[in-house]
């Protein structure tokens, strides 16, 4: 299985907003910005989707998952399989946002 990590513009606005409010200047929202994608990659990679402690949300708009990164910081994102013939499934990873904390049902 091939996995794909996509994270949309949203999310990196979403993530930057949350970190300049926590970080006295704007360079170190982007630097722990960069970092934290990264390793948020590395382990949607690692564990082929969802990483441990993540859970799936459903209301009107579909399925989301929401996983707790660190403290404070929780990210909401769609996974979907496309089957190819003769060629390794392919999952895609879409972040879609970073909240402080997941939607309430």
């Amino acid at each position: 299985m091939k996995i794909v990590v996509v994270f949309t513009t949203e999310s990196r606005h979403d993530l930057l907003q949350l970190l300049a409010s926590r970080l006295e200047h704007e360079g170190d929202a982007v630097s722990f910005g960069e970092v934290y994608l990264e390793e948020m990659e590395q382990q949607f990679l690692q564990h082929e989707g969802p990483p441990p402690g993540a859970t799936i949300r459903t209301d009107c708009d579909g399925t989301v998952w929401w996983w707790r990164y660190v403290n404070g910081l929780w990210t909401g994102f769609t996974i979907s399989d496309q089957q190819r013939l003769f060629r390794p499934t392919v999952r895609t990873i879409n972040v879609l946002a970073f909240r402080v904390r997941p939607p309430t049902l």
